[in-house]
């Protein structure tokens, strides 16, 4: 049904009738696709572009191109000819019929006069933006997967001005070329060019430094442009680039230039055409007076496929590091291809500039470490501008600031450049880092005033140890500090077994307050397989209690191929038959993306199964058991290694049990968490032993009621709920959550309250107040006489494990030093050798290069990278 023109009263309007013009244009391109005038529109752009369409691609190309030319003539009112006259298709498919008609429509859709074009049409903003912005917002309407799949996001021109005044500034300043841009001897290179905004951009910049040449010069930009290539795979938008670029000219220069485009633009896949030898690009960087210049913004678009043979050889630089990650999924991201293919180029040509802006991922994602330390090692100079702005994960903004994306997408955005301007290239001594908060507006503001001269960086010292973790969050931490964590060795090493928290992946089905409550929720939410297991006798066989979060104890339905990932390897080892009695397990966090509390304190102890939120919502808690194998043959969790490492430095005999305390309590200790905070949240937590035999033991000890407050081993008879008014009958239904902190108490009623000292109100484990956060969740209901008594042991438990912590404070300041554990690694490595491929020779060892390497990552890599260390060895032996 056509759409009326009374209709269109908004852009959003607007663009639902194009997308709807758009896909009916497309399907009678498809029907007509064997008449003179599609087959001539094809040649034409065959012959200017050599495009190589598949399948329905030319239709749709058409008909995307059709609605961009008819916005340019009916509301930028420019007229397309000369360079142009390629883009504008109108007239050829005016001479058929069928599509007269919709043509005409064009002329009621796009109505200068219409007030939502000035949403688009802003003073000031050049034409080649506006082009672009709108192709967005249509692309969005008319095919948002396309448009998503592939990337095709606006980079606003704050954004892409800084990367290109930074670039200019480095050429001038680094590589010998007083005139930045303007010099001979560049090559640039824009692998994922969409729109063309880098290449328009960096044009305006150039004509701007040369004060406007005359338009009787149309050599003039044929110099400046011949240094430069871009690609791009979608045709639609690769055209709409050449436009932008030719707008931009024709401005200046009218209908002085041929048709010939002035610039290599090539409709391509960069990363499926990386490493053909034929292909003539690959060789950039072969003179040496060659400095290439590699910049952009790549899509960002998990498990991208696309790639040449070579391109997946070449990610093995970032992958190898960490393949013994469970996923490496992080890394088929477009926009980290994208970053190793620019690396690989600039490391090919010698000497050369990556600018590009990226998912800020890279920065502090934990499996980011190969990607991190390959570029230090390759690269002299590294500038990260981080821009942040992301809501998924959330972060955590400065107080008093509203942060604001760039983009309008939810994750976070970073500029990243890196500079090689020497041969052989030194490693990276220090990162240059700086955080951009703000509105978007700000940022913007911040982005148009500065360049890379004149941005305050700060600077992030490296060492050896160090390119394991994330740097750029190390700002202003002391070289001293950091090498004293480097000593420890990491909780995964410790432990033989580990594994993530249980994830239902229906909560709301699958986990209760009480066993009537879940058994009701189970059959209301049809969980269960199978109509015949909904009896009472077999929902209660398979309902088992349930650590839902930090002392809330609740109940989950735990049936295999109903709870989502049930981690039943190692979590056999806490529950039902098979649970091995006395045991417990730590839970902590590897990477903590946000956190409430100023110092990193997310340790906690289970005797039972943990959800993968147990102590943080916004990341994944890791599961440690003091014991695993079963009732009969039951096994230490601890590796042997640990255990008679720390007997022969204490010269005493140290057991499985106080290492797990020990461990409890290093991490329960505020002192010890807030020195270290900056690195606990970057990985898994390192552990530190103390040289003192004595105040391990201490600690040990300490630990041992730390775990028993958690546990909540100790029962109370002292109840902590009053009743303001004695004739008011005790209901104890949660109707609000509000703290009084000069009575120190907890008021859930108007008449009723909990008497709570305010420290253990406030205490923190993880990202939970656990008394505050058990009551918010219950509000609403009745609380039943268990949950009562349970809560009156949490109150008296946690305030034993508060004292317990400032005993802990008390003896971790006696702590002088740690010891070296780096001998400790290496013998638990060769130990795994051994234990998994049984070698009968002793020299066939890992060397130390292979030591060296792993230690970087902290923690052991699964038998495939032991593997293929052995392999390697191996082959040199013969």
């Amino acid at each position: 049904m056509p759409v009326k023109s009374n209709t269109l009263s908004s852009l959003s309007d607007v663009m639902k009738a194009l997308s709807v013009l758009g896909r009916e244009i497309r399907a009678l391109i498809e029907e007509e696709q064997k008449s003179q005038e599609i087959r001539q529109i094809k040649s034409k752009m065959d012959e200017i572009h050599a495009i190589d369409w598949r399948g329905s691609e030319f239709a749709d190309f058409c008909s995307q191109i059709l609605v961009i030319s008819q916005f340019v003539k009916h509301i930028l009112r420019l007229t397309i000819v000369g360079s142009l006259e390629f883009f504008d298709i109108s007239d050829n498919l005016a001479k058929l019929p069928r599509f007269a008609e919709k043509l005409s429509k064009f002329k009621r859709i796009f109505d200068p006069r219409a007030p939502h074009w000035g949403t688009l049409i802003s003073k000031g903003v050049e034409v080649e933006d506006t082009v672009t912005l709108f192709y967005e917002i249509f692309l969005s309407a008319y095919d948002k997967r396309a448009r998503d799949t592939l990337g095709t996001f606006y980079t606003p021109p704050p954004v892409v001005d800084f990367i290109v005044k930074s670039v200019n500034f480095l050429l001038s300043n680094r590589f010998g070329k007083p005139g930045g841009l303007m010099e001979s001897g560049l090559y640039v290179l824009d692998p994922a060019s969409g729109t063309n905004v880098f290449l328009s951009r960096a044009l305006r910049y150039y004509l701007k430094q040369a004060h406007s040449p005359s338009s009787s010069n149309p050599e003039f930009p044929k110099r400046f442009l011949q240094n430069y290539e871009t690609h791009e795979i979608q045709p639609a938008a690769y055209v709409l680039g050449v436009l932008n670029v030719l707008l931009l000219l024709s401005s200046t220069w009218g209908d002085e230039l041929d048709n010939a485009i002035p610039w290599i633009s090539k409709i391509e896949d960069s990363l499926e055409q990386f490493g053909k030898e034929s292909h003539e690009t690959c060789r950039i960087g072969v003179k040496k007076e060659t400095t290439l210049v590699l910049w952009g913004n790549p899509p960002y678009k998990m498990d991208a496929k696309t790639e040449s043979p070579i391109l997946a050889k070449a990610m093995e630089l970032y992958q190898d590091p960490v393949r013994f990650e469970k996923s490496l999924r992080v890394l088929s991201d477009y926009y980290v291809k994208f970053l190793r293919y620019a690396h690989e180029r600039v490391s090919r040509a010698g000497r050369g500039i990556v600018a590009l802006v990226l998912n800020s991922s890279y920065i502090d994602g934990p499996v980011h470490r190969g990607l991190r330390a390959s570029l230090i090692q390759d690269f002299s100079d590294i500038y990260v501008l981080n821009l942040h702005g992301a809501i998924q994960p959330p972060e955590i903004t400065p107080p008093g600031l509203i942060d604001e994306n760039v983009f309008d997408i939810k994750t976070g955005v970073s500029i990243l450049i890196l500079v090689k301007d020497k041969v052989p290239t030194p490693p990276c001594q220090e990162i240059h880092y700086w955080d951009c908060w703000g509105t978007q507006d700000e940022k913007f503001v911040f982005l148009a005033e500065n360049d890379l001269d004149s941005v305050q960086w700060r600077t992030l010292p490296m060492n050896s140890w160090g390119i394991a973790y994330n740097q750029f969050s190390l700002a202003g931490l002391p070289a001293p500090l950091i090498d004293r964590y480097a000593r420890g060795i990491s909780i995964r090493n410790i432990f033989k077994k580990m594994v993530m928290g249980v994830t239902t992946g229906k909560d709301n089905i699958l986990v209760a307050c009480t066993q009537e409550t879940l058994i009701q929720q189970i059959r209301n939410g049809q969980a269960l397989p199978s109509p015949e297991e909904i009896s009472e006798a077999r929902i209660k066989g398979v309902i088992i209690p349930y650590n839902y979060r930090p002392l809330d104890f609740r109940y989950v339905y735990y049936v295999q191929g109903v709870v989502n990932r049930d981690r039943r390897e190692v979590m056999k080892y806490l529950e039902g038959k098979e649970r091995i009695p006395g045991n417990v397990a730590i839970v902590t966090e590897r990477f903590i993306r946000a956190a409430k509390t100023p110092h990193w304190n997310f340790i906690y102890a289970t005797e039972i199964v943990p959800d993968k939120s147990c102590i943080s919502n916004q990341d994944n808690s890791h599961v440690y058991p003091l014991f695993f194998g079963s009732i009969k043959d039951r096994q230490d969790n601890i590796r042997k290694e640990v255990v008679a490492f720390l007997s022969k430095e204490y010269g005493a005999g140290i057991t499985s049990l106080q290492v797990f305390h020990y461990i409890l309590a290093l991490l329960s200790t505020p002192k010890f968490q807030t020195a270290f905070s900056p690195l606990l949240g970057l990985d898994y937590p390192v552990i530190l032993f103390p040289r003192e035999g004595n105040l391990f033991l201490k600690m040990a000890e300490l630990g041992s009621q730390v775990k028993n407050a958690i546990i909540l081993s100790e029962e109370v008879n002292t109840s902590f709920f009053h009743t303001i008014d004695a004739a008011h009958p005790m209901e104890y239904r949660i109707s609000e959550v509000r703290y009084d902190p000069k009575e120190h108490r907890f008021l859930y009623d108007s008449s009723e309250y909990v008497e709570i000292p305010q420290i253990v109100w406030d205490w923190f484990i993880g990202y939970f107040q656990p008394v505050e956060h058990y009551f918010s969740d219950r509000i609403g209901q009745i609380l039943t006489r268990e949950e009562i008594t349970h809560v009156n042991r949490v109150i008296h438990n946690l305030h034993n494990l508060i004292q317990t912590c400032q005993e802990l404070d008390a003896t971790y300041e006696h702590v002088r030093d740690f010891l070296d554990c780096h001998t400790l690694l290496t013998t638990i490595i060769r130990s795994e050798y051994d234990r998994i491929h049984h070698l009968p020779v002793p020299g066939m060892m890992l060397g130390a290069a292979e030591i060296a390497r792993i230690r970087k990552s902290l923690y052991l890599p699964d038998e495939q990278i032991l593997k293929d260390a052995i392999e390697k060895q191996t082959d040199e032996k013969k």
